[in-house]
């Protein structure tokens, strides 16, 4: 998970929050399994003695376990949270329904878990299912390194020519210099437009774009065709298409 988090920063998303909360979350866990190391073997001990004497260095023992055990809770609570948030950050930026909600169950499993033990740990795997099931397509969608591609000659510009098939989706390669967000998409002289572009947002370096008109086209295979993209800065950027049935 951090690999993929600071993967996902590397690319200009705002997750640095999802490394931290993975890093948080492991070392509160450990600090937890340490503090029950040194507690199980008083805990058994009373267990079998007939005796409920306790020797004053061993509820010392106890008493720092317990303070270990309460502050890695505590740590792994915020790594926790943070790790779920940026799941669902993460299902926000990339238009992923299952991530985001996903991020959401667990977190709300998480903390019912506490309190509840098994509903809690029930809905927790319920977040996770939906997380695992959306991560896949957000794989799919992430930017791919084209290192023999060359950026254009602009700070925002297309890399290449892009494709647009008859099941109304489009495929483009955007190097930009800024993160922008991409708000709509219209093919420039017809009625065809759309906001189901994924990602939504321009980051840093090279951009592999999906845009979804939900429509199905019956344009002259072979023919150039510009899609005008409306930007968060109120800019446009016109890209070119070639149509492939």
């Amino acid at each position: 998970m951090r690999k993929g988090f600071e993967a996902l920063v590397s690319i200009g998303r705002d997750l640095k929050y999802g490394v931290n909360g993975i890093i948080l979350a492991v070392i509160g866990t450990v600090l937890v399994l340490i503090a029950l190391v040194f507690t199980a073997p008083f805990i058994f001990s009373l267990l079998i003695s007939s005796t409920s004497s306790v020797s004053s260095l061993a509820s010392s023992s106890v008493v720092g376990a317990s303070i270990i055990s309460i502050i890695g809770g505590l740590i792994g609570l915020i790594g926790y949270v943070l790790l779920f948030i940026a799941f669902m950050k993460t299902g926000e930026i990339y238009n992923e329904k299952d991530v985001k909600d996903g991020g959401l169950v667990a977190l709300i499993g998480y903390i019912l878990s506490i309190i509840l033990s098994i509903i809690g740990l029930i809905v927790l795997l319920i977040g996770f299912y939906m997380i695992y099931a959306g991560l896949e397509k957000v794989i799919e969608n992430l930017p791919k390194q084209q290192p023999n591609l060359p950026p254009p000659s602009t700070p925002l510009g297309q890399v290449g020519i892009g494709k647009l098939y008859s099941n109304g989706m489009a495929e483009v390669t955007i190097y930009s210099q800024y993160q922008l967000g991409i708000l709509s998409a219209t093919i420039l002289g017809t009625n065809y437009s759309t906001n189901n572009i994924t990602p939504n947002q321009l980051s840093l370096g090279y951009n592999a774009i999906k845009i979804d008109f939900k429509a199905s086209f019956t344009f002259v295979s072979g023919n150039i065709y510009v899609i005008q993209l409306t930007l968060s800065n109120g800019q446009t950027l016109n890209i070119s298409v070639v149509y492939q049935p």
